[in-house]
């Protein structure tokens, strides 16, 4: 597939998931219970695409798909769990700084060259993290903050694991173990806390399951096309799509601290994908 093709998929899964974050906040279900709807409902259609294809269910390697898919479902109910607590802008904000943590866990688990003054960039981040969190702002607000960076550290865990298993295994592969363990990691949570969901949420939950299997399978796609962190650099579009659907819904507008906080990070990735693009431009020189 041609280096823009990626690009325009991941920038698709972001809207994708944008839509999927605005459809979370707005249901009065449980946290968990929506992870979990999302899930089943994805593991329904991924199996029958896969049986359809004739293809296995679980791939060459078993345990890096199981992998892939506990740091998928994890990072799916600590998302949901973060904007029960967050305005999308904020809960977006620190969900795009897995950008960063792509980088960090790509240097230590599989030996990539970290980029000039990446440190600085990773502590400037870190401050903007810290400004969106608001230590001041009360303990709940803090646990749905560290829910939404336990989510990207997830995230970027995934997205390595998405890139190694590309190589060898089909799209639908890494999806069914990424939607099986979105099914089963937000039992614990749910069977205390479960409702019966009503014909709005129920709806919800139907429309939220089709745009999220849609930016999955087309971030899947991307990961597929292009370095990990290009892809994840190139999905930071996604802040501009949360703030715009926090505002037109529920009129959000960033505070100080979180709009400062955000350019932080946001500032730190720009520089990063930066820094990719010339590594990039490079390479294709020197070949």
């Amino acid at each position: 597939m041609p280096h823009n093709s990626g690009i325009a998929l991941a920038l698709g899964a972001s809207l994708c998931f944008s839509l999927m974050n605005a459809l979370a906040k707005v249901s009065t279900l449980p946290p968990g219970e929506i992870a979990c709807a999302r899930g089943v409902v994805g593991l329904a259609v991924v199996s029958l695409m896969l049986a359809r294809k004739g293809g296995t269910f679980w791939g060459k390697r078993p345990r890096v798909l199981l992998l892939r898919g506990l740091l998928g479902g994890t990072s799916l109910f600590l998302n949901f769990t973060a904007l029960s607590g967050l305005t999308l802008g904020d809960a977006s904000f620190l969900a795009h700084s897995s950008s960063l943590m792509v980088v960090c866990l790509a240097h230590f688990f599989l030996g990539e060259r970290m980029p000039p003054r990446f440190h600085f960039l990773f502590g400037l981040a870190a401050l903007g993290a810290l400004l969106v969190i608001k230590p001041g702002a009360g303990i709940a607000h803090g646990w749905y903050a560290l829910a939404g960076l336990g989510a990207a550290l997830s995230a970027a865990g995934a997205s390595l694991s998405i890139r190694n298993l590309s190589k060898d295994h089909d799209s639908h592969q890494i999806m069914f173990a990424f939607m099986a363990a979105a099914a089963v990691v937000p039992l614990p949570w749910t069977w205390s806390n479960f409702r019966v969901p009503g014909l709005w949420d129920a709806w919800g939950l139907v429309a939220l399951s089709a745009v999220s299997y849609l930016g999955q399978y087309w971030l899947t796609l991307s990961y597929q096309h292009k370095e990990a962190a290009v892809v994840a650099m190139t999905r930071f579009a996604g802040v501009a799509f949360n703030l715009a659907l926090g505002f037109l819904v529920w009129r959000e507008i960033p505070d100080l601290a979180s709009a400062l906080g955000g350019l932080l990070i946001l500032g730190s990735c720009i520089a990063l994908y930066r820094w990719e693009r010339r590594e990039s431009a490079k390479a294709g020189r020197a070949g």
